[in-house]
């Protein structure tokens, strides 16, 4: 609650919880720094099952916002359904529409399957009225491929005393590299991107999103596109995070670790 009047909240329910690991994995600090204590690969401890629901309203002066969200993930595919400020009983289209639904808000509901140990392939759609007299629903379909067979993470050198958690821990069952790709035929938007950890302390990304829709009687359709790349590079102290993409912008994030629980932030 702020001294304005406004109030926000938020909850979160999980309903069942089970698989992975709950507690990251330690690796002790080698004596000799010429000889690193061995680190070995565990468990992501995101590979569970689990059933989720979220709560988050703020309410304001100004239009106020809720939201309802369900997030199943089982063992082989995930499911979501999302409503932000539903209304079932707001009013009819003032354009009185033969059975003209009452009801107002955006819905949404996306299901993702795994194919092959591979792929998964799933869909999104929304639906959006946010007013009784206007309407919109899409159609979002994606896929995703993750190799099945890749050579295990490189893991990072030798680590100082007390610096045992200086690099993100190396899992056994996460893949170093990612890509994906969505359509939406109602708009005419591809995006496509492509991830890949290079080892321990370097990653890599590339982005790239595409407006294609085609002419017709009312003008010519439309061509654009944006690619981009990035990077991310821990090291003992910092992290730095980069990108550029085909518009001319350019944009990095340094952040220094200066000590315990303080850090500064350059952007």
């Amino acid at each position: 609650m702020e001294s304005d009047g406004s109030f926000s909240g938020r909850l979160h329910h999980t309903w069942y919880s089970e698989g992975g690991n709950t507690e990251p994995t330690t690796t002790a600090a080698p004596i000799d720094p010429a000889k690193p204590a061995p680190v070995t690969p565990m468990k992501s401890p995101f590979a569970k099952e689990s059933s989720t629901t979220k709560l988050q309203a703020q309410f304001t002066n100004n239009p106020s916002q809720y939201a309802i969200e369900h997030d199943h993930i089982g063992a082989d595919f995930t499911f979501n359904v999302k409503a932000i400020n539903p209304n079932p009983i707001d009013r009819a289209a003032s354009y009185n529409k033969p059975r003209s639904s009452t009801c107002t808000g955006i819905y949404s509901a996306s299901y993702l399957q795994s194919i092959t140990p591979s792929l998964a392939l799933g869909a999104e759609y929304v639906y959006q009225r946010p007013t009784p007299d206007m309407e919109e629903a899409a159609v979002t379909y994606v896929a995703k491929y993750t190799p099945r067979f890749w050579k295990p993470t490189s893991l990072p050198p030798a680590i100082p005393q007390n610096l045992a958690h200086a690099y993100p821990p190396v899992y056994a069952n996460e893949t170093p590299s990612v890509l994906t790709g969505s359509y939406s035929p109602s708009n005419g938007l591809i995006h496509t991107s492509y991830y890949q950890r290079i080892n321990s302390r370097l990653e890599l990304a590339t982005e790239l999103q595409m407006l294609v829709t085609p002419g017709s009687m009312g003008g010519e359709g439309r061509r654009e596109g944006i690619a981009s790349v990035g990077f991310k590079l821990d090291t003992l102290f910092s992290t730095v995070r980069g990108m550029v993409d085909t518009s001319g912008r350019v944009s990095a994030v340094l952040e220094e670790r200066l000590a315990q629980g303080l850090a500064l932030q350059v952007c």
